[in-house]
């Protein structure tokens, strides 16, 4: 895609409760996309007509929703519209009935799909297309941080599961400060904790897990907080734990007791985000993605 493009991107397949947690995600692709020379506008439902292209986030457990959006594209064919795969699309737990189903419905009316996760063999097969790329998140830039300001040890970005609950249990113990968005708070408090934290983790939430989240480690990076992470995930997402430190989840907070007590979190802070900054732009990031949503 090399002339400039208007994309839309639509929210309201999500709850109202759940729009928020879409912040962080949904800037970063504006940010790629307008340093791109592509425009950007938001809507709750309303989809624009062809050439504008219509975006929507993963989530389609409403048939409602579903049911509409089938019939606006029988209506109108020239209609565009793509989806964000954001989740292990074979995880059950994850991927309950109704959301699975109601994303293999959508499938065959979708124009392309832009998956976080290294399934786009399977999105291949329910669209019957192959306008299908695997998206990755990268920097999107940011303010100078302070390191002096930053007075929580450890920050969890995110949802907690029982894995996460148990290490962070462990380092209060430890008598460190830590800090969690428990996946609710609003982005003016995410923004917050993210600056002032000095360590971001990323680990599994839940025993099926086999991504990390390239969103919490993309945000932690560059708000300048050094990344301590489970290094399950094997797949191309894994590259992101170059720019931290990992090992097992048993080991997580041995290693972040041992930067933050010892300081060394400044200097793995530090090249971290400059490094991530430098090397891993989101614009760059959309190439393919872009390639496979040119109509």
């Amino acid at each position: 895609m090399t002339n400039p493009s208007s994309f839309n991107i639509v929210i309201g397949n999500h709850e109202a409760m759940y729009r928020e947690s879409l912040h962080d995600l949904v800037t970063m692709i504006e940010t790629g996309l307008r340093s791109r020379d592509h425009s950007v506008t938001y809507s709750i439902r309303d989809l624009k007509p062809a050439p504008h292209i219509n975006l929507f986030v993963e989530y389609f457990g409403d048939d409602r929703c579903v049911d509409r959006l089938i019939r606006l594209k029988a209506d109108d064919e020239s209609l565009i519209f793509g989806v964000i795969g954001t989740e292990d699309v074979e995880d059950a737990y994850v991927m309950n009935g109704s959301r699975l189903a109601g994303l293999q419905r959508i499938a065959p009316h979708l124009n392309f799909v832009w998956t976080m996760t290294e399934q786009m063999d399977i999105y291949r097969r329910w669209c019957g297309h192959d306008r299908v790329a695997l998206i990755e998140l990268g920097s999107i830039g940011g303010a100078a941080f302070d390191a002096d300001q930053k007075d929580v040890d450890v920050l969890w970005y995110g949802r907690e599961g029982t894995f996460v609950q148990r290490w962070l249990s462990v380092l209060r113990a430890r008598g460190f400060v830590v800090a969690s968005t428990g996946g609710s708070a609003p982005s003016y408090m995410r923004r917050d904790l993210l600056r002032r934290a000095k360590v971001v983790v990323d680990c599994r939430t839940h025993d099926t897990d086999r991504f990390l989240s390239p969103t919490r480690i993309c945000a932690g990076l560059d708000a300048g907080a050094a990344l301590v992470a489970e290094t399950f995930d094997s797949s191309a997402l894994s590259s992101l734990y170059s720019y931290g430190i990992g090992g097992r989840d048993s080991e997580l907070a041995d290693l972040v007791e041992t930067i933050v007590a010892g300081g060394g979190w400044r200097a793995i802070a530090a090249q971290s985000c400059q490094a991530f900054r430098a090397g891993r732009s989101m614009a760059a990031l959309l190439e393919t993605p872009l390639s496979v949503a040119s109509m």
